[in-house]
């Protein structure tokens, strides 16, 4: 029998060792191209300035997109399951060799192509700058070269070298199991690539569709994706985050290489080994219902209150039963003896990394963020308790509708200046913050009706701490635009703080008591009543909620969040934007809302006696006379509270 050349061997091998060999040597090669693409990143990080690619932020876009499809599809993929997965399935379910020996190798010979396309996307042309390939940033308008199309067929090789392994694990499972070896006596390293084959065979079809899709609008003049020719760039959304179990894909073979380490350095079986693998399979299906959690922003409003609360949920279940995982690892440690081993050090550490970003993930639900503030006002003042998050909230509202972050003198100095009628709510904030002074400009008439208060803060420290608490919170677009130049002097004045300026605005919901304290700064409650001609004793009763402010797009903001009202040009006030909502079931959203969250200024007032209003004409109280003259009572009360509390003398800001 005439033996075969080293080529051969292993160009047309169909052992499942040798090609095992063949994916590791395989990853470890993309492995070194994507760390020369990480460190090329890192040097151009590792200062202010450009340091590697000269100002070229295109060529920075194309490295990063060049790095992540490295690691991700050429070497996490190919390695954790083409390489130990060949290599250790089969023997530990007592097989010969892979069910399909010529499949597995065909499915490896699709990966060359595939490092050579995503090569050729980078250094062809401009390259491709296009992250994860979102349209209408990969459509032809933005990136015409040929690198987004290489970038796609790479992708499309790697899929389908990933379904071929997929279906072969999966069949070798089932049916190349040896005689007694039931599903559930398999090793849990058998189990985790069970779940992985799971999930590739369900995610990457939808995931390959969604990128064949864009390379047809690409190249054929289809308008899936294109607003244009009436498609819609959320379906490409939609289908990529359906390819989002590509997480769990990475990371469950894992958990079965850690749990055969655990069980061979402690000498002992895996505690809790059936939860572990209701945990994995658990996981896996999970995992393909966060795509709508990431997503419910696109949705109407009730869709999206219901996809978020069954994916917050899902979240929150998926972090149990991760913990489920973690306490069975811990209790496979075994005795002392056992952490001595550098394998089993690295794999505490893990479990260690896994718990903390778990962590930080179900505190990502609120919009602000409040760390540095808090901790540099526990220094400052020498307070263990910072401020309430809830009174913070409104603060930075109450700030957005009526406060001055001004700089002056040739900007070399800076100001926060808030300016109100109403002294106690200055004094409020001055006391919880510790900071500033309240002054009283008197009017020069001899009523005290155009009086007002200004609350001033100069102090350095001070101004620091208002930086870190409006940096990355604010909502309102000309307040963010005040604030970089702000930070911009301070970052001259105070050189080792060094601050980091954050662009970009907060998504401001009803979830938070910001447009309690905007409404305190910029809104009123409104009635009125008038007579109806047409019937005797018949009156015609409006409840209005109002806000007024220079911003329309905030304004419409609000009509979105509350689903109702509308937002009028005022041109008669110098120039505002209006938003009111009018009518009785409107009013339902406004009450269930500042019931939750505080007023502090007199428009609380306001507010009690609007509420106690509305709850008389929904009892129909207001048919007979002398619930009328009660309402009548009321309406003046109202109005009379929104005329002391609106705000004069506004800073300029």
């Amino acid at each position: 029998m005439k033996q075969m050349s080293y080529m051969t061997r292993w160009t047309y091998s169909t052992s499942h060792k040798d090609m095992a060999m063949t994916y590791l040597m395989y990853g470890m090669m993309s492995a070194m191209m994507g760390t020369g693409m990480s460190v090329m990143m890192r040097a151009e990080l590792s200062n202010g300035n450009s340091q590697f690619f000269h100002g070229n932020n295109h060529a920075f876009n194309v490295i990063i997109t060049g790095h992540a499809m490295a690691m991700i599809f050429l070497f996490v993929m190919p390695v954790t399951m083409g390489a130990f997965g060949n290599f250790f399935l089969p023997m530990m379910i007592g097989a010969v060799d892979m069910a399909f020996a010529r499949l597995n190798n065909i499915s490896f010979w699709c990966l060359p192509p595939g490092l050579v396309c995503i090569m050729c996307s980078v250094t062809m042309e401009n390259g491709a700058g296009t992250g994860w390939t979102y349209p209408p940033l990969s459509s032809m308008g933005s990136h015409s070269g040929p690198s987004v199309d290489l970038a796609m067929f790479a992708l499309h090789l790697t899929s389908i070298s990933s379904l071929l392994g997929a279906m072969n694990f999966m069949v070798t499972v089932f049916n190349m199991r040896t005689m007694g070896l039931h599903m559930m006596n398999m090793p849990l390293f058998v189990w985790a690539m069970f779940f992985t084959a799971f999930l590739l065979l369900l995610s990457l079809p939808v995931l390959t569709a969604g990128v064949t899709l864009l390379l047809m609008d690409r190249n054929f003049n289809t308008g899936f994706y294109e607003v244009g020719a009436g498609g819609d760039p959320i379906t490409y959304e939609h289908t990529f985050f359906f390819g989002h179990p590509e997480v769990y894909i990475m990371i469950m073979p894992g958990f079965g290489m850690m749990s055969h380490m655990m069980s061979t350095y402690s000498k002992k079986p895996v505690f809790g080994e059936m939860g572990m693998i209701y945990a994995m399979g658990s996981m896996g299906l999970l995992g393909f219902l966060v795509w709508s959690w990431y997503l419910a922003s696109p949705y109407s409003n009730m869709r999206k209150k219901l996809n978020f609360a069954m994916c917050w949920k899902d979240l929150k279940q998926y972090s149990t039963l991760n913990s489920k995982n973690t306490y069975c690892y811990i209790q496979s440690a075994g005795n002392q003896s056992t952490i001595t081993y550098i394998y089993t050090k690295y794999i505490l550490l893990y479990l260690y990394m896994v718990k903390m970003t778990s962590a930080s993930e179900t505190t990502r639900e609120m919009s602000f963020n409040f760390n540095k503030f808090h901790s540099f006002y526990s220094y400052l003042f020498h307070k263990k308790d910072s401020l309430p998050d809830s009174w913070t909230i409104w603060f930075i509202g109450f700030v957005e509708g009526n406060g001055a972050i001004q700089s002056y003198s040739n900007n070399s100095k800076v100001r926060f200046v808030l300016t109100q009628k109403e002294s106690n709510i200055l004094y409020l904030i001055k006391n919880n913050l510790n900071m500033g002074t309240v002054k009283h400009f008197p009017s020069s008439k001899s009523n005290n009706k155009n009086d007002f208060y200004r609350l001033m803060v100069d102090d350095p420290s001070h101004i620091l701490l208002l930086t870190y608490l409006f940096n990355g919170n604010l909502a309102l677009n000309h307040r963010i635009n005040q604030l970089s130049l702000w930070i911009n002097i301070l970052n001259k004045k105070f050189i080792n703080h060094n601050i980091i300026f954050m662009n970009k605005p907060v998504n401001i919901t009803l979830n938070d008591s910001w447009l309690a304290g905007f409404t305190d700064a910029e809104g009123y409650f409104n009635t009125s009543i008038t007579y109806n001609d047409k019937y005797k004793f018949s009156h015609i009763m409006k409840m209005r909620y109002i806000l007024d402010q220079n911003d329309e797009i905030m304004l419409n903001k609000m009509r979105n969040l509350f689903n109702v009202g509308k937002v009028t040009f005022r041109q008669k006030t110098n120039f505002t934007y209006r938003y009111t909502m009018t009518g009785l079931k409107s009013m339902d959203k406004v009450i269930l809302y500042f019931d939750k969250n505080t007023l502090y200024s007199k428009k609380s007032m306001s507010y009690k006696k609007w509420k106690e209003m509305y709850m008389k004409i929904k009892n129909k109280e207001h048919l007979t006379e002398k619930g009328m003259e009660e309402i009548k009572k009321m309406k003046k009360q109202i109005n009379m509270n929104n005329s002391m509390s609106n705000r004069t003398g506004k800073a300029k800001p």
